[in-house]
């Protein structure tokens, strides 16, 4: 199915069809800048006046941060919701979960109370981050890649954007004041959501909305297919997306400590770290791009090419600390852990066909959520049990498989010729 197949006859003032399909990837786009700038970004910054108001450690602190992720098996059993609610009731229900906790956290007085905050809000991100590449995929075939990128470049525009924002807030009216400042952006964004879900559903009465449609079309079509899944090739791709996952939070969380060391200054190293994000943007859309036009081994080489030289180039500091070094280094590494991201997003999409996504997508959202836990737990006792040298190798080693795997994987589909070239590219 092409992209032009979901048009529903609707004209511009000129008399041509019109495609809202990019109008939504900008929906989704400022849907995943609030959801990530607000409930990781955003959160970061409004720990530190909480901590300090409480007296809670930083081992709580980061207990809370870390709590954002524990809902991931949700993702597990995400298809049955999304077939019966819809992709679009189900991104708005996580939207209003997440500002809901924002709003409840200015009236909060005990830690138990800002952690079961974290876990509606951590269930809130899953039903969210879950629908979005199912409303893509109903949009978007042969530029799926693209399309999905270009959504989630916003999440890490969130963290540029919204951290230093609500430091600004925070200095200026208070933590409270800015913890409803992002539910405000997350209620804007979420009557947005629910305007554009009307009207897609309206202009897409044929199949293309996630409600009726999907419980008469998607639905018996997971369930005759589930079982041809093979297992030999569903377990690696999913160690290798933990893997994914791992490795980008492991570098994530210890990348400050390690530019110090490497003796830059606090601020130039949060600065670096910002630079990740940047490069994650970037490695989004280049992936995005490239798996549209050509052979995903191209990708799977520019995604290992970019990590590489961007460890390399770490790895150089350790002669001098080199700022030009140091910003090639975040810029290239974190382009290589953004296209690894949607190097296996659309890889599981494409192994397992398009009826599937809801269930296989959940799968990935999951492994990919265990990971980052599981990188969050060990990049800084990595990082502490080894030189700097050393940590770089581990890095580069927890990398290898993901990159391996994708490269020769048994029974590969959909990649004797770029996607763009097949008539209906899944």
């Amino acid at each position: 199915m092409t992209d032009t197949e979901h048009l529903a006859g609707e004209r511009d003032p000129e008399g041509h069809l019109s495609y809202m399909g990019w109008r939504i990837v900008l929906t989704l786009f400022a849907v995943m800048t609030v959801l990530y700038g607000s409930a990781l970004y955003g959160f970061i910054i409004l720990c530190r006046p909480l901590a300090e108001l409480h007296g809670w450690s930083t081992s709580q602190s980061g207990s809370l941060v870390s709590a954002l992720w524990l809902a991931a098996p949700l993702a597990l059993v995400s298809a049955p919701i999304l077939n019966r609610i819809g992709a679009w009731r189900l991104l708005l229900i996580g939207l209003l979960l997440i500002a809901g906790s924002f709003i409840a956290l200015t009236i909060t007085t005990e830690f138990w109370q800002v952690f079961l905050l974290r876990l509606i809000t951590s269930a809130g991100k899953v039903f969210a981050v879950v629908s979005i590449p199912v409303i893509v995929s109903q949009w978007f075939s042969r530029r799926f890649s693209l399309a999905i990128a270009a959504a989630y470049c916003g999440g890490s525009f969130g963290g540029l954007i919204l951290a230093p924002a609500t430091e600004a807030t925070i200095l200026a009216l208070g933590w409270k004041a800015a913890s409803l400042a992002l539910a405000s952006l997350l209620l804007i964004v979420a009557a947005i959501v629910a305007a554009l879900g009307r009207h897609s559903a309206v202009r897409n009465k044929a199949g293309t909305d996630t409600g009726s449609a999907e419980a008469e079309g998607v639905r018996p079509a997971w369930r005759t297919q589930i079982s041809a899944i093979d297992p030999f090739i569903a377990a690696p791709m999913a160690l290798a997306v933990i893997f994914v996952g791992i490795g980008g939070m492991a570098y994530v969380i210890s990348a400050p400590e390690l530019l110090e060391a490497y003796g830059f200054s606090s601020t130039i190293a949060a600065t670096l770290l910002g630079l990740v994000a940047a490069g994650a943007m970037a490695g989004n859309l280049i992936a995005g791009w490239t798996l549209d036009r050509a052979k995903v081994v191209w990708t799977s080489i520019g995604a290992a090419a970019f990590i590489a030289v961007g460890l390399l180039l770490l790895h150089r500091l350790d002669v001098a600390p080199d700022l030009a070094a140091a910003i090639a280094a975040a810029l290239l590494i974190g382009s290589g852990i953004g296209a690894c991201e949607i190097l296996w997003l659309t890889l599981t999409k494409r192994q397992f066909g398009a009826a599937l996504f809801a269930i296989t997508y959940g799968c990935w959202s999951f492994c990919y959520q265990a990971g980052s836990i599981v990188g969050t737990a060990l990049g800084g006792s990595i990082f502490a049990a080894t030189s700097h040298a050393g940590f770089l190798v581990i890095l580069a080693i927890i990398f290898a498989p993901a990159i391996a795997f994708s490269l020769w994987r048994p029974g590969m589909r959909n990649e004797e010729m770029p996607a763009v070239l097949k008539p209906q590219a899944t």
